[in-house]
């Protein structure tokens, strides 16, 4: 690695850390933020997703709809940016305030059985799909 990639290391592992350590709403307001100024300034990719968002919904929306959309996304975006730096904070304690297990009795079931299960996680932002 030469300086500058040590030095580009050393600055994000910093601010990852720094965004883990963060209360949960400020770091997602931050990201919201992130969001927002990544939907002002990043010209080509906004347009991008308000053609995809337009080729979707066709004539279902206005304009303003499909920006808001998009917009709303890049802030979603941000926020799971932030949740990512947060995942190596995580254990067991912490998650089970942030996580609902619903029907965990029918895959301990499915184990019994020797049958596979595929599990399905939602949320905000992101989708999870595992198989045990």
């Amino acid at each position: 690695m030469n300086k500058m990639e040590r030095l580009s290391y050393r600055v994000l592992k910093r601010t990852v850390w720094f965004l883990s350590h963060l209360p949960l709403r400020p770091a997602l307001a931050l990201g919201a933020g992130v969001g927002s100024l990544a939907f002002c300034f990043m010209s080509r990719r906004r347009q991008i997703a308000l053609d995809n968002v337009h080729q979707a919904f066709g004539k279902q929306m206005t304009p303003q709809e499909e920006k808001r959309i998009v917009r709303e996304s890049f802030k979603n975006l941000g926020r799971i940016l932030i949740e990512f730096c947060r995942i190596p904070r995580l254990n067991s304690s912490n998650l089970s305030r942030l996580v609902e297990i619903e029907g965990l009795e029918k895959v301990e079931r499915s184990l019994a059985k020797g049958r596979a299960r595929i599990c399905t996680a939602g949320g905000r932002a992101a989708h999870g799909l595992g198989a045990p």
